[in-house]
């Protein structure tokens, strides 16, 4: 029942189309119900059993009339425009929902393999569903009004029926918890195939540096294996429910027949009686055959909504949806960001956490950040450095602890611009202009981006480049160094005007003069800077350095302080140990 409930659920702002397309297979099945009532009284008729004065060939006219509407009613509205509409509109919603839902989660919450998994293969069996469903609820309303016509016909005719649909109904049931395993384990290793897929191709340069091609695709072999077994085994038994019920029901049919062939000996029946039930049989054999594909169907909808549901765990998913309005609410895509106020004073007070059993974490760190001061974080390498920023970003989660923006608690995730940017130690630059990159759909002028220029020490690379900021990067276009990648990342966090900008080992692939020009611009633009790096100009530069050893704070301070008083700093500043983030 859960799963009806969640489906029913997820149609709300589009519960008048599913409606209507349940009306019409609706209407379509009672036209099949009148046409079979209406053959009982051509062949009661023709046998002479029929009464008096009725003409067949009116009734088979109406027949046709029937008919002909049933047709034309099924090929020109219900297939080719009220299954389109509500499977395309599922789809958009459900993966506008979805893509909202990942992008508030923390950014460990879900690998890609399952997003994409859940986005592509996830959303297509459920909105293939709802467009399959209304011609299933209209079957069976068509056979629930059949049995009873035939009851009525016969008692024991139609009992026996009822009795056929009830076995089938046992059946399904004993089948329906080993598929559900069989499932979830074929969706599972579509998710690692993706994920792996998706690592192999990101990963070409290291792979190939590494003379490691073999041992990839040898691993990427061994899932893609793991994949066809799981499928063959799921599909395997999906079709061995289908075909049990497909099986069963012709043969129900026949025992049903072999009993009215008795009553029309006795006398009991009519031919039109044999007429109707034979008719109202077949219908009723397509319904019970539907029966094992409904099973199938719902146990994989189910799964789908099981995935769907974990991956928007605050209801983003199935939230109502006004499908007639005109604006969407809420800001447009790209929208400027709305004011945070100016920064007075951030404190991070006890922060921890901690990614489960062997997992990186941080326990119990606090520092303070002022308006145009530069807060380095450093420490020996797997110290907790970039576990610390994400975790002051609200990247991962749930953290325990406090962060106050002047004095008022917020939650981790709140620091986002115009509060912070953030800048990763491996940027993702997109297929598209330097400029779309560096905007990446804010508003901004030619005097913002010459600023951000500036301040992230990029005019020398452009004037190397013939179309400047109308550069192309990505697949057919300029092949950016570590170097240009990291400032083109610090350019598009600055032009949002951050109150503080976040750098985990941003400026790790630049040279020292690059480096030491880049962040004497930062100072003079006033920026608010938190930083992860090992580099001596920046501790020696930096106002704040909190440093880390095994996920907890053992220091905090200026320089000469933590060199007085710490072995650990004394011993990375010696160039004993080299910490990277």
């Amino acid at each position: 029942m859960i799963t009806l409930r969640r489906f029913i659920r997820l149609l709300r702002g589009q519960h008048r189309a599913y409606l209507s397309l349940v009306g019409a297979w609706t209407l379509l099945r009672i036209g099949t119900l009148a046409v079979g009532l209406l053959l009982q009284r051509v062949f009661d008729v023709i046998s002479g059993e029929g009464r008096a004065g009725l003409n067949p060939w009116s009734v088979i006219a109406a027949i046709g009339g029937i008919e002909a509407a049933r047709q034309t009613i099924q090929f020109t509205a219900v297939i080719s425009r009220l299954e389109p509409g509500i499977v395309f509109r599922t789809k958009a919603l459900l993966r506008d929902q979805l893509l909202t839902a990942r992008l508030r989660a923390p950014a460990g919450h879900a690998d890609d393999g399952q997003v994409l998994t859940t986005m592509g293969n996830d959303v297509e069996e459920v909105s293939t569903f709802a467009a399959w469903s209304p011609a299933n609820i209209a079957r069976w309303l068509f056979a629930v009004a059949a049995i009873v016509i035939l009851i009525t016909v016969d008692v024991v005719l139609g009992s026996a029926v009822l009795l056929l649909l009830l076995l089938l109904a046992v059946v399904v049931r004993l089948l329906h918890g080993r598929y559900r395993t069989y499932r979830h384990a074929g969706v599972a290793a579509t998710a690692r195939v993706r994920g792996g897929l998706r690592d192999a191709v990101a990963g070409v340069a290291v792979i190939q540096a590494a003379h490691a091609e073999e041992h990839v695709r040898a691993h990427l072999f061994r899932l893609g294996q793991a994949r066809r077994q799981a499928a063959v085994v799921e599909e395997t038994y999906g079709s061995l429910q289908q075909n049990i019920v497909a099986n069963v029901a012709p043969l129900g049919t026949g025992l049903v027949l072999l009993v009215a062939a008795q009553g029309l000996r006795d006398g009991t029946l009519t031919v039109g009686d044999i007429a109707l039930f034979g008719y109202y049989l077949q219908m009723l054999t397509e319904a019970l055959a539907s029966l094992g594909m409904l099973v199938v169907r719902l146990q994989r909808l189910g799964i789908s909504l099981d995935r769907m549901y974990r991956s928007s765990p605050d209801g983003l998913v199935g939230r109502r949806v006004d499908l007639a309005a005109e604006q969407p609410s809420g800001p447009p895509p790209g929208a400027d960001p709305p004011p945070a106020g100016e920064l007075r004073e951030l404190t991070v007070r006890s922060l921890s956490y901690r990614a489960g059993e062997g997992g990186p974490q941080v326990t119990g760190v606090s520092f303070t950040v002022t308006p145009g001061s530069l807060t380095v974080v450093t420490g020996r390498v797997g110290a907790g450095k970039t576990t610390l920023l994400r975790a002051l970003l609200g990247l991962v989660g749930p953290v325990e602890g406090e962060i106050l923006w002047n004095g008022r608690a917020i939650p981790p995730d709140a620091l986002a611009p115009p509060r912070c940017a953030y800048v990763p130690q491996v940027p993702r630059l997109f297929t598209g202009t330097l400029r779309d990159n560096i905007l990446l759909g804010v508003s901004g002028t030619g005097a913002d981006l010459a600023r951000v220029v500036r301040l992230a020490r990029l005019e020398a690379d452009l004037e190397t480049m013939p179309q400047g900021l109308g550069t192309s990067i990505g697949p057919g276009g300029l092949r950016l160094s570590g170097g240009q990648l990291q400032r083109v990342a610090i350019a598009r966090a600055l032009v949002r005007r951050p109150a503080i900008v976040v750098l985990d080992d941003g400026s790790s692939a630049l040279d020292g003069r690059t480096e030491g020009e880049l962040f004497d611009e930062l100072r003079r633009d006033g920026a608010t800077v938190v930083a992860v790096s090992h580099r001596r100009r920046l501790l020696e530069s930096a106002d704040r350095i909190v440093l880390l050893e095994q996920g907890a704070m053992t220091g905090s301070g200026s320089l000469a302080q933590l060199l007085a008083g710490s072995p650990v700093m004394r011993s990375l500043w010696a160039g004993h140990a080299e910490p990277r983030a």
